[in-house]
């Protein structure tokens, strides 16, 4: 079943967990469109592009990630099955959700990688609740000491691996700092930006280092939590997304406010926990069993290219 991917091309190359699902969704030949430009004004002017594209490699199946690549996908006037999927700066963010609140109306079936995305447009038909999923086997626990030596950590001292770049304002890292600010006045802890790294390397300092922070103001789904929960790593987390749900009954890792003394408590009793049972969780999201959803999905569309099992 031949399927059209949708994504930005403004990055230089796609998000990893785009890249995955597709490798990890069954009997498809995948083929990408990159969308160039910024904003609605930037992505319209791909449409005669897209269009053409399209009618030229006859898909199966229309799929874009993010609201705004699923509004350009659902202005196509074909009748090719549409799927769009959302994944959180396309909903929580109040001006991109207008947009996403047409592409849903425009598109076949719609994805939501977590439930109160869905809520967010208030929808009910025609749609799915599937998070992305992870690579438990990339994001495995590895030699923690061995790690270490190889990232020229220091003996004695604890390191934090936050979730993003610094500089990501939605990623929060300005109460990042604050909470190790206070955890320095009992003990040595360095916080280690998680920016230019490739696949293996991320994967690589999950297990290097004593534990995994993200203090988000908003997330959808996010795959920083679930490679964590797969390679066993502690976490401190704000409640944002589906977080609650991922890390729920998995000791030694914690669900925190915003307030900096609370997440600093939680950092402190996860630093000393080592490492946790979170893979078990993780493979309930594993990228195989996610692929089977997204596949299932495509045949419902067009079952003639398959069985619907």
């Amino acid at each position: 079943m031949k399927v059209v991917f949708v994504v930005s091309g403004n990055k230089g190359k796609d998000a990893p967990f785009v890249t995955e699902q597709i490798e990890s969704t069954p009997d498809i030949e995948p083929v990408m469109y990159r969308i160039k430009g910024s904003g609605m004004s930037g992505y319209l002017k791909n449409m005669v592009s897209l269009h053409a594209f399209v009618r030229k490699e006859k898909p199966a199946i229309i799929h874009a990630h993010f609201g705004l690549s699923g509004l350009l996908i659902g202005l196509l006037p074909i009748a090719t099955p549409k799927v769009v999927t959302f994944h959180g700066s396309d909903v929580n963010n109040a001006k991109n959700r207008k947009f996403s609140r047409l592409a849903y109306r425009l598109c076949s079936h719609s994805v939501f990688v977590h439930e109160q995305l869905r809520k967010k447009l208030d929808v009910h038909e025609h749609c799915s609740v599937i998070p992305c999923g992870v690579d438990t086997e990339l994001f495995k626990p590895m030699d923690s000491a061995a790690l270490r030596e190889k990232y020229n950590f220091e003996k004695g001292k604890s390191y934090v691996l936050f979730s993003s770049a610094f500089n990501n304002k939605v990623k929060n890292a300005t109460l990042a700092f604050e909470v190790i600010d206070l955890i320095k006045k009992k003990t040595q802890v360095e916080l280690i930006e998680l920016a230019g790294r490739s696949r293996e390397e991320v994967a690589e300092l999950m297990n290097a280092c004593d534990a995994c922070l993200m203090t988000s103001f908003s997330e959808g789904s996010p795959q920083f939590i679930k490679e964590a929960l797969a390679c066993n790593s502690p976490i401190v987390s704000t409640n944002v997304g589906d977080v609650e749900e991922r890390l729920n009954g998995v000791e030694g890792c914690f669900v925190t406010s915003f307030e900096p003394r609370e997440v600093a408590e939680s950092l402190q009793h996860a630093l000393k926990v080592g490492k946790t049972q979170g893979r078990q969780r993780a493979y309930e999201v594993g990228k195989t069993v996610i692929g089977q959803k997204i596949r299932k999905i495509y045949l419902t569309l067009r079952p003639e290219n398959g069985k619907v099992e």
